[in-house]
């Protein structure tokens, strides 16, 4: 299996029609299935007219495959067998045949539809402005230390090492999905609750005056963000 792409050389991945939306659900919800079953992925394999016909065309599979956001292939089970059995075209050749294959998320491509069907399900992320609806999501810039929203930077970390920066970072390792779980907890339960609720009173006022805005829920269990009307005398980007 090919080695997923990471965020830092993959952050413009695949925005599809909203038609696709059912699509995409149908591979989630494969992959979760065999995960909570103890299963292996591939034994949920979903197939492609199964996908075509909840909006997936053929194109749109093979730009996810091209993004390594899918595998594709060809089944070859036999009778009886305990597990489903495949030929992966894990290498990117051009002159393959969609109809034929069944296809199923990789890790990356679990991460991507999650953050995909959350912003789909919050109208993607839509912020009106002067009346037109666009597609607001933040960009992390690891090489710069910068976060950036619209096309301009909104924050710089002077610190390459901060509970802020981190809980930054985590958001653009699941492409900006609208929530995530408290990265904090992973060192201790009680004082994870406190590092996010610090973390994000520290962002937020670092951010004061911007669009992007940090918020806990689920007692500390869930941190999103959102995009909000700026206060008056809106701030250039700051360091933190």
């Amino acid at each position: 299996m090919p080695e997923p792409r990471s965020p830092e050389n993959h952050l413009q991945f695949p925005d599809l029609r909203i038609d696709c939306l059912r699509g995409i659900q149908i591979l989630l919800e494969a992959y979760d299935v065999a995960k909570v079953e103890g299963l292996p992925v591939t034994d949920m394999a979903v197939e492609c007219y199964n996908l075509n016909l909840r909006g997936l065309t053929d194109h749109d599979l093979r730009v996810l495959r091209l993004a390594r956001l899918v595998r594709m292939g060809l089944e070859l089970t036999s009778p009886g067998a305990f597990h489903r059995d495949f030929r992966w075209f894990d290498n990117l050749v051009h002159g393959f045949q969609a109809k034929c294959c069944s296809f199923v998320l990789t890790e990356e491509g679990e991460k991507w539809s999650r953050a995909w069907i959350s912003r789909y399900g919050s109208e993607r992320n839509g912020a009106t402005l002067n009346s037109t609806s666009v597609s607001v999501v933040p960009l992390l810039k690891p090489e710069s230390g910068e976060l950036w929203l619209l096309g301009q930077p909104i924050l710089q970390f002077k610190h390459p090492i901060s509970n802020v920066k981190r809980l930054v970072e985590e958001f653009h390792r699941h492409y900006w999905a609208r929530s995530i779980d408290n990265p904090y907890l992973k060192d201790s339960h009680l004082k994870g609750m406190d590092t996010l609720r610090a973390a994000v009173e520290k962002l937020n006022r670092a951010l004061k005056g911007q669009l992007l805005h940090f918020r806990i829920f689920n007692s500390g269990k869930t941190v999103g963000w959102e995009i909000q009307l700026p206060s008056r005398g809106k701030s250039a980007a700051i360091g933190l």
